[in-house]
């Protein structure tokens, strides 16, 4: 696994993709549960929120720059991706 802008283009891996994922799905129940069952100022809910959300869009963002390198003459057809096994991969010549 790699990371960097040069990345975005290789498929994700699987791994990554999950822990994304859950940071993404916690943050939100985070955000409705300080929203809907404290009883903090409305001005500290909107900064908790709002910081919280800038965090996961930061996140969410940066998933993207993780991947998986592939040699130099090689490619993957977009319909070929969601079978790759992302997580061990195990490139042929």
């Amino acid at each position: 696994m790699a990371f960097g802008l040069n990345q975005i283009k290789n498929p994700t891996p699987a791994t990554a993709t999950w822990l994304f994922r859950i940071v993404l799905y916690l943050s939100g129940l985070g955000n409705i549960a300080i929203i809907a069952f404290t009883n903090i100022s409305p001005e500290l809910k909107l900064n908790i929120v709002s910081w919280s959300s800038f965090a996961t869009l930061a996140i969410h963002s940066a998933s993207k720059m993780f991947g998986i390198p592939l040699p130099e003459d090689s490619s993957v057809k977009s319909e070929d991706v969601a079978s790759l096994k992302t997580d061990n991969p195990k490139v042929t010549p």
